[in-house]
């Protein structure tokens, strides 16, 4: 079975070849798991920060013209046990068919594992596991033709900024993880070890009330990299100050929506749909689209605060009772 977790690489330079590399899968016999492998010169900004170990990984396992068994759809965090929040917009189409929504998957980060091979170099295993859709709902449901004209990005009408925030359900609940567990050990072969119990994590998600911190954090599939976004393997990992944070009303119709706007970083030349932005460890914001004015771009993400309330009950038991009321 092929995982298609990504590593949480920092965003700060350009990636060098070898930090581009695809991870080789190996089995972890502790675990009796499939899980990917990391050589240590492959630079994790996440190795002694966990930090990105909440992000769950949705892949669509469907072939690829490129001979991919895959492809990576978006990320996501975990709200509880079972529900996952993403954008909306890369599921718009896919959403529409059961078949296809059947072929996704979410990946989790469980845990990892440490130890100093005979080279003195260090070398990092990390466990993780999948579950499936149990359901799949749009924070505010709409259907494609209830979306004005001047509410679409494109003429075919394939993106819109408008409630670009959506629920995913697991299959099954997960067991959830705790950053404060960590064994060290020694193993068959002699070797000292450090298994941390890195995830999956709850994300909290912030409310009205939430304000920015001076310092954000970013993180979406590939800021750097000048592979096509479609192809990329990892997350990548960004600070940013509060500062690089604009005005939406220069740049967006009131009409659609709650956005937060970022100044866009030279550095980032890539800017994913589903990207995650944090103020400490809250979410207030989901990556929904790039807006340019000639050579000047802005980052714009959807601000998930004025939605707390709805994000909460979407895929619940109480969300499916006033659904079936609503069409009873």
């Amino acid at each position: 079975m092929l995982f298609a977790y990504f590593t949480c690489a920092e965003g700060n330079t350009r990636k060098t070849e070898t930090e581009t590399r695809i991870p080789v899968l190996l089995e972890w016999e502790e675990s009796n798991e499939t899980v990917l492998f990391y050589p240590d010169n492959i630079t994790n900004s996440d190795q002694n920060d966990p930090f990105c170990d909440r992000i769950v990984a949705i892949t669509l396992f469907e072939a690829q013209p490129d001979g991919s068994p895959y492809i990576n759809i978006a990320i996501g965090v975990l709200l509880d046990e079972s529900r996952i929040l993403t954008s909306f917009n890369p599921f718009r189409e896919m959403i529409k068919n059961k078949n296809e929504m059947a072929k996704i998957k979410f990946t989790f980060m469980s845990s990892r594992k440490s130890y100093m091979s005979a080279s003195n170099s260090n070398v990092e295993y990390y466990g993780t596991f999948t579950r499936t859709i149990g359901c799949a709902r749009s924070v505010i449901p709409m259907k494609d033709d209830e979306i004005l004209f001047d509410q679409w990005h494109d003429p075919n009408q394939k993106h819109s900024p408008v409630h670009d925030l959506l629920v995913l359900g697991t299959n099954s609940p997960v067991k959830l993880g705790d950053l404060g567990n960590k064994t060290v050990g020694v193993d068959d072969e002699n070797r000292k070890t450090d298994i941390v119990e890195a995830g999956p994590i709850i994300t909290k998600f912030g409310s009205v009330s939430t304000y920015p911190d001076q310092e954000l954090k970013l993180i979406s599939l590939g800021l750097t990299s000048y592979e096509p976004i479609s192809v990329y393997k990892t997350i990548e990992f960004a600070i940013i100050d509060q500062s690089y944070l604009v005005d939406c009303n220069f740049w967006l119709p009131k009409s659609w929506g709650y956005f937060i706007c970022m100044r866009n970083n030279p550095k980032f030349t890539g800017f994913a749909s589903s990207a995650m932005l944090f103020s400490n460890e809250t979410l207030i914001a989901i990556g929904s689209f790039t807006i340019w004015r000639g050579a000047v771009s802005v980052l714009v993400f959807t601000d998930v605060r004025p939605y707390a309330r709805l994000i909460n009950n979407t895929c619940t038991e109480n969300d499916a009772a006033i659904l079936s009321k609503a069409h009873g």
